[in-house]
């Protein structure tokens, strides 16, 4: 199995490093290939929403090194992401890959995921921090199946390893990658209040009292125990229902999105008649 550990955090060595390092490190005695890049040593540079690549099928009009991180993140097997948390997201570097996930959009399949994926998040303090779990988003947007994450506090440099259940816990989640791959090991179990699909604790209230995961979309229900409190429920069919299950990617990228462009070119007289756009010359 091959991994690839991606990072980043422009300090290198930085708590998202260290604890990317332990993981990955356990992947390797686990019997895994690893490699590590850190994405803020390539150029990613902005999208700017052309869609030339999905739509026009064409090769991105932007120099940068995308191409080769794609070609990277398509040869691997498993995928173990670490970022720092800055102002309640992970660092700006992770944004940039996600953006640029449509030079991929051609190659999502709904026969499967592509891999095993988990992820590390760094921050302060759990208390602001309420999203830790946003970092999931991406490897389920390309396709890898995800079955743990870790979110680790620690303000300054090594300070999360002072914590023996960190430590632990980073150890745990490589090795958990390769035991998926292998179909020996089980996901990371979710805490009564998280998404199963994909850890987030973060749900949109929706009509007739439904709860919709905010990041994958599984439904649930709050359901009232009898020791007490409350749990969610989840509905039936939440792991290939959700917005990130192959068969529904799938469908929203080459139905919807590739589907858009005659959508667009016929609506294109009537916006060029509101005066939003020029009308082509000759």
């Amino acid at each position: 199995m091959k991994i690839l550990g991606m990072m980043a955090s422009g300090r290198k060595k930085g708590n998202s490093s260290l604890l990317l390092n332990l993981a990955l490190e356990s992947a390797g005695e686990a019997g895994a290939e690893v490699s590590t890049i850190n994405l803020t040593e390539y150029q990613i540079k902005s999208c700017t929403g052309c869609m030339t690549c999905v739509l026009n099928q064409r090769p991105c009009p932007l120099e940068d090194d995308m191409a080769e991180l794609l070609a990277q993140i398509q040869e691997a097997e498993g995928l173990i992401l670490a970022a720092p948390t800055y102002v309640l997201s992970p660092a700006a570097a992770t944004k940039l890959l996600v953006d640029r996930f449509m030079m991929n959009a051609r190659k999502v399949s709904d026969k499967g995921y592509q891999g095993v994926a988990a992820t590390i998040t760094t921050a302060g303090l759990p208390t602001w921090n309420p999203m830790g779990e946003i970092l999931n988003v991406i490897p389920l947007t390309f396709q890898f199946q995800l079955v743990d994450y870790l979110v680790a506090y620690g303000p300054g440099p090594g300070e999360p390893l002072l914590n023996d259940e960190i430590v632990t816990r980073a150890k745990e989640l490589g090795k958990r990658v390769v035991a998926v791959w292998r179909g020996d090991g089980e996901k990371l179990p979710p805490e009564k209040d998280q998404c199963p699909f994909c850890y987030s604790r973060a749900f949109n209230l929706e009509p007739g009292g439904k709860l919709a995961c905010c990041i994958c979309s599984s439904k649930a229900r709050p359901t009232v125990v009898e020791s007490g409190g409350w749990e969610l429920a989840f509905e039936p069919g939440w792991e290939e229902n959700n917005r990130f299950s192959p068969g529904v990617l799938s469908h929203h990228v080459h139905d919807w999105i590739i589907g858009s462009k005659d959508r667009y070119l016929a609506k294109l007289p009537e916006i060029q008649a509101k005066g939003i756009l020029p009308r082509k010359k000759g």
